[in-house]
């Protein structure tokens, strides 16, 4: 990136910069029209509310549009610092990209590119900023570009407390642009991920003895970030409910709802919930159902297309459920959940290499607190199907060091040793799964038939693998 640290150049005309443009004028001219319709952030603010919840009061403002507590960023328009007007187009049409791609962030009003302009062109310092708007993060930076090499600087400001938060700059070059997009939302993710969402969380609760819709549902997607709690979980449903009771057509609260019924069946086996088979397809198909009233309202919302994925699996239609899958992908190419999830649908159906170059790339982009005790037992789980002893022993050591009081540790371990031949090892680590969850069962915690089917077109295989993780189980002394 020496170029970049030298005088800016001259405008460039080559046909590289004309395929740059044609990569950013898609974005750019889908999101300038969508602030060009809404005239202003008011009116994004009520349309966003209009498509999430309930009908907006016609006089609403913007302030009243963001309650307390609310999970809000706005990127002002990037300066463009090549010293060359002949590339303005660069920094307009980057931050209409990276505003598209911003907008995947879970929980989080975006503003659009117009309404970022015409703030901006009032020169507000950041108190008054965040008095007019109450957007609470804000974005700013510029771009330049020397030859083939772009430069990103950016800035992520707490515009209520005025804190900036992170300054860093992202190197990259023309044939890598979309990595730069990705690199920059990525990290925008990681700062404003779980630990802001809590925090947030709890100061709507401060501020109100009786929550709103919307703060109710801010609450429960805090909750929902604790994919290891059930009661956490069981209290996210909650709130969703009581959201949905209050707000019958709020389409936020019927997707926090259809997610958080998902992850309470598929992160918790029976042996920790003691539900039947017959509550766990109950659950499941309620979610199926909220999850495609979602989609059928024509919210695009990857954990919606997740949920009827998972639904897929466990009724037995694989080709529906890799459809699910790719839409997910297609929609969140970059999303940590979204990658997750993906994996674990495309390991189901016997593409586990696939799966596992997926979740590498999910854990790449997870920030290293919390720990991702997910990837991580999913990772072991998949070296297993690729048969890679040690491999899925690694990672299952790695779950353990991170999460020492989880049974599924345990369970990693007990399966890794036991899938090597280690009967020592697998027989220790079994009985402190055993002592953890002690109605740990190889019928519903190691190989359960509701969950996993036949691989399409590998049925002997399958029935390899499945054989082969039983006996690991037996060595490891996990009862029947």
């Amino acid at each position: 990136m020496d170029g970049l640290d030298a005088a800016p150049q001259g405008a460039d005309d080559t046909p590289r910069w004309r395929r740059v443009l044609i990569r950013l004028r898609k974005p750019l001219l889908v999101l300038a029209g969508v602030g060009t319709v809404l005239g202003g952030l008011a009116g994004y603010l009520n349309a966003y509310r209009a498509v999430t919840s309930a009908p907006a009061a016609p006089s609403a403002t913007a302030t009243e549009q963001l309650p307390a507590g609310t999970l809000s960023i706005m990127l002002l328009p990037l300066a463009n610092l090549s010293g060359d007007p002949g590339k303005d187009f660069l920094a307009e049409g980057l931050t209409a990209a990276l505003t598209a791609d911003l907008s995947r962030i879970q929980d989080a009003v975006i503003v659009p590119p117009q309404p970022a302009l015409a703030i901006q062109a009032r020169n507000l310092d950041l108190r008054t900023l965040y008095a007019t708007t109450r957007v609470r993060f804000v974005l700013q930076g510029g771009v330049q570009l020397s030859g083939d090499a772009i430069r990103l600087t950016m800035q992520l400001i707490d515009a209520e407390r005025q804190v900036p938060m992170w300054s860093e700059r992202f190197d990259g070059s023309l044939q890598q642009l979309f990595k730069l997009q990705d690199d920059f939302t990525g990290r925008v993710r990681s700062a404003v991920g779980p630990a802001t969402l809590l925090a947030l969380q709890s100061e709507a609760e401060k501020r109100n003895s009786e929550p709103s819709v919307s703060e109710m549902l801010l609450r429960a997607a805090a909750l929902g970030q604790h994919l290891d709690r059930f009661d956490d979980l069981e209290q996210a449903a909650g709130l969703a409910r009581r959201a949905l009771q209050a707000e019958p057509e709020n389409m936020r609260a019927t997707a926090t709802l259809a997610r958080t019924l998902f992850l309470q069946v598929y992160n918790f086996s029976s042996a920790e919930t003691g539900w039947s088979t017959q509550d766990i397809d109950a659950r499941l198909a309620e979610a199926a159902t909220l999850a495609r009233r979602v989609v059928d309202q024509g919210v695009r919302d990857p954990r919606m297309f997740s949920v009827l994925s998972g639904h897929a699996l466990r009724i037995g239609q694989p080709s529906a459920a890799r459809d699910w899958a790719e839409r997910a992908l297609r929609l969140d190419p970059n999303g940590a959940q979204t990658l997750l999830s993906v994996g674990d649908t495309l390991a189901a159906l016997g593409d586990a290499e696939t799966a596992r170059q997926y979740t590498l790339r999910a854990l790449s982009l997870q920030p290293p607190f919390p720990a991702p005790v997910a990837e991580y037992f999913n990772l072991s789980h998949y070296a297993r199907l690729l048969d890679r002893p040690d491999e899925a022993l690694d990672w299952a050591r790695k779950l353990q060091a991170a999460a020492p009081q989880s049974p599924w540790s345990y369970l990693s371990l007990a399966l890794s040793h036991g899938w090597a031949g280690q009967a020592a090892e697998a027989q220790a680590a079994g009985r402190e799964l055993r002592r953890l969850l002690p109605r740990v069962r190889i019928a519903t915690d190691v190989y359960d038939a509701a969950w996993e089917r036949p691989w399409p077109g590998r049925e002997a295989d399958f029935q390899a693998h499945i054989e082969r993780r039983i006996a690991a189980a037996r060595l490891a002394g996990i009862p029947e």
